[in-house]
């Protein structure tokens, strides 16, 4: 069994974690024993241990540091560290930790992959793949980053498009829609509309918020998530005050951290994806899995994974006026909500099941180990 160091530059759970957290489960059933270099303290950490996948703290201060040759020093050190391991492949889960992974590889003298789910293009990354190239590989999320990263300079050659893929749904939980209902004290009878993900300012709940304030329809807004990081300013308080300023307060819940997300999405008529930017947006996917209509921001990887007019409808970033014209003709018909819903769900399974993603990374990691 061949072994891959994940390397991790956070210890808290969003998007591109719940795909580390994926690989690493499943991967052993492709040959693939995971390490995982992270942080030492947050839930990701506490997950691989709970899981029994070997988790090796690091110490970012020396390792993220801007000073090349301290990064460098406390590499070698790593590296000398790993070598009980016998590490295979070297797979970065993130552009923030690249330059950690690339020197390993290099040390180390190992294929590296660095998974960019980002739009971020900084010179120094890109002169660092370029440099190293015979070594590294990058992973693009979606077409979008694919072609952000070729006009940023990144070889065609160094380059493989990879789409998230997650688990089929099974039925999660036992929860019904009433259940629901009166734990988070939402009115049943209205048409749920649902966003999930973390409470951020680019997440666009803003937006969700403003275009309930323009629907006349029974509607529900639920916010489902929390903030992840403390900050100086946090969102939270100023988009409950806004939706009380627009005297939507009753329309819209804010459930906080849910441990199992899926049990309440299921119950959405409809989810809701108004990001300011997406590199990929599972939370579409997620959405398609379960079989619901989404309407999403006309950006990045939202405009690979819904059809507009088909799975569901895409809708001007940064624009409440926008989404509550969207909404409109989905809100009073059900069968057209069902039936992009079953679009959605066959497209699903067409591009974005686990088995797919994995397939596919499963000989791309033979191809960069020369198996």
């Amino acid at each position: 069994m061949k072994t891959v160091l994940f390397v991790s530059p956070t210890g808290h759970i969003g998007g591109a974690e719940r795909n580390l957290m994926l690989m690493c489960t499943t991967l052993p059933q492709y040959g693939y024993r995971p390490l995982v270099l992270g942080p030492a303290e947050g839930p990701l950490p506490e997950f691989f241990r709970s899981n029994g996948i070997t988790y090796i703290p690091w110490a970012t201060s020396g390792l993220q540091s801007g000073m090349i040759f301290r990064v460098l020093w406390n590499v070698i050190l790593l590296a000398f560290k790993l070598r009980k391991y016998s590490v295979d492949i070297i797979h970065s889960n993130s552009i923030f930790c690249i330059y950690v992974a690339v020197y390993l590889g290099v040390i180390m003298r190992k294929p590296v992959l660095i998974h960019w789910a980002d739009f971020d293009t900084r010179l120094g990354d890109i002169r660092l793949v370029q440099t190293f190239r015979s070594r590294v590989t990058v992973i693009s999320v979606s077409q979008a980053i694919d072609h952000t990263l070729l006009n940023a300079g990144i070889p065609r050659e160094n380059m493989s498009l990879l789409y998230y893929g997650i688990d089929s749904p099974t039925e999660s939980g036992t929860a019904s829609r009433q259940d629901i209902a009166r734990r988070y004290g939402v009115n049943p009878n209205a048409v749920w509309i649902g966003v999930t993900g973390r409470i951020d300012t680019w997440k666009g709940q803003r937006y969700a918020i403003e275009a309930i304030a323009q629907v006349t329809h029974p509607v529900q807004l639920i916010l489902l998530g929390d903030e992840i990081t403390a900050s100086p300013t946090p969102l939270l308080p100023e988009l409950k005050a806004l939706a009380q300023q627009l005297g939507i307060a009753d329309r819209v819940c804010f459930t906080g951290h849910v441990d199992d997300p899926a049990e309440v999405v299921r119950h959405f008529d409809i989810v809701l994806c108004p990001s300011d930017y997406e590199p990929f947006g599972l939370v579409a996917i997620e959405a398609m899995a379960l079989g619901l209509p989404v309407v999403a921001s006309d950006t990045g990887g939202f405009q690979e994974s819904v059809e507009n007019g088909t799975t569901g409808v895409l809708v001007t970033p940064k624009n409440g006026k926008a989404i509550a014209t969207a909404l409109a003709p989905l809100l009073s018909d059900p069968a057209r909500r069902h039936t992009m819903g079953q679009a959605g769900k066959a497209r699903f399974d067409q591009l974005f099941r686990k088995e797919i993603h994995f397939a596919k990374l499963k000989a791309l990691y033979e191809t960069i180990n020369g198996a």
